[in-house]
């Protein structure tokens, strides 16, 4: 005689020390609980009536167990539902194209609803794939190395201590040799050159008043 169970029915199992409003909050607020209702109503349509529908707590069981099986690292539950929601997507892709064309002629209006339904089932079939293309690529580390001679860390030691203030001392160039670290000076076509006049206090001389001056007779 097969066992008549309630639908939807849960199963609470309280802890040592918890009241009965507790371990139900406690059990209603956790995740999978929730989650399991929800994919129960939705899958607890594909079977048959006379079938007995499982109860909210057996969804709950399965959900904990996918779950502990990611938090392990095994991630082949959503490989598997990655790969199918892009199947099951790109043949909604295809059922949607066809009755846009199967409406062009006569429902234009139809024809771009439909057209829109495929295109966001193409979006979301090819989300489903880059997702699934993540899951399974390894990850790339990228790791720089910086070569630093002795005499470019002399230096570098030397500007880092300079720039506390007052003990700063001088920065030493780098010994190169050849042409490299030679410094040519520049051609000067005027050796001696013009003294620059150096600005001092008293000013320039007054100059006379052109006005108050009388011309001068020859």
């Amino acid at each position: 005689m097969s066992e008549t169970r309630k639908p939807n029915c849960l199963t609470v199992q309280r802890q040592e020390g918890e009241t009965d409003g507790q371990a139900l909050a406690r059990m209603l607020l956790e995740p999978v609980t929730r989650h399991a209702y929800v994919a129960g109503d939705f899958s607890g349509k594909l079977l048959d009536a006379s079938i007995p529908a499982p109860q909210g707590s057996d969804y709950a069981v399965a959900l904990a167990r996918i779950a502990e099986q990611a938090e392990a690292g095994d991630l082949s539950f959503a490989s598997r539902m990655l790969a199918v929601q892009a199947i099951t997507l790109d043949a909604m892709c295809s059922d949607y194209a066809r009755r846009a064309v199967a409406n062009a002629a006569t429902y234009p209006d139809a024809m771009e609803r439909f057209s829109r339904l495929a295109f966001k089932a193409a979006g979301g079939s090819r989300a489903a794939l880059e997702a699934l293309a993540k899951l399974h690529q390894p990850r790339e580390q990228t790791v720089r190395h910086l070569h630093v001679s002795a005499e470019q860390a002399i230096i570098a030691a030397q500007v880092n201590y300079g720039r506390g203030g007052e003990n700063a001392g001088p920065v030493k160039q780098s010994h190169a040799t050849g042409s490299v670290g030679q410094r040519t000076s520049m051609p000067c076509p005027e050796p001696a050159g013009d003294p620059m006049p150096v600005p001092s206090s008293e000013g320039p001389e007054a100059m006379p008043n052109a006005r108050r001056q009388k011309p001068r007779r020859a």
